[in-house]
């Protein structure tokens, strides 16, 4: 930049949230009378955030009978930003989420299972699909556990079977 003020690029570690330092050794250069300088680093850490968000995905209750609803927490690793989390992000399978709320590190939502089904329901958030409040995006896919256990089949009606006695005559 000038002969007194030079400039470097600083990358940081990737998944990392260690604050970065900038040094320069004593000795490692000099002015133009070639005195050695004294060295110096930085008075202030660099804040440094480039670790990836991670989520864990719980159901209560996780058995579903007709209906029936279930509260699905999404728990983060680290402060979300609430703009880039929508309903979209998450994938539901044999069921549907609704009233997405939250803030910070703890989101809900509710999913109502499809009815006349029997089997499992399961949530899935994919891969770079929401960012972190340090604009990181999730780099793997998560998936709720354990799966939903859904039941919301009518039970089939009775048979009735009518035994008749040739004993004697009916009134």
């Amino acid at each position: 930049v000038s002969p007194t003020v030079y400039e470097a690029i600083f990358t940081a570690d990737t998944n990392s949230t260690a604050a970065g330092t900038v040094s320069l050794a004593a000795n490692e250069y000099t002015d133009n009378s070639l005195n050695p300088g004294a060295g110096g680093s930085l008075a202030t850490k660099i804040t440094i955030d480039t670790l990836a968000p991670t989520v864990a995905i719980t159901s209560n209750p996780s058995k579903l009978a007709a209906s029936e609803t279930a509260t699905i927490q999404f728990q983060f690793n680290e402060p979300m930003d609430a703009t880039s989390i929508q309903l979209g992000d998450f994938i539901a399978a044999n069921g549907t989420l609704s009233s997405l709320s939250g803030s910070g590190t703890t989101w809900t939502a509710t999913f109502t299972p499809d009815a006349d089904f029997d089997g499992n329901g399961a949530i899935t958030l994919s891969n770079a699909a929401v960012q972190d409040a340090a604009g990181n995006w999730n780099n793997q896919t998560f998936s709720l556990s354990p799966v939903l256990d859904i039941d919301t089949l009518q039970p089939d009606a009775p048979a009735i079977t009518l035994v008749f006695d040739n004993v004697g005559p009916i009134n």
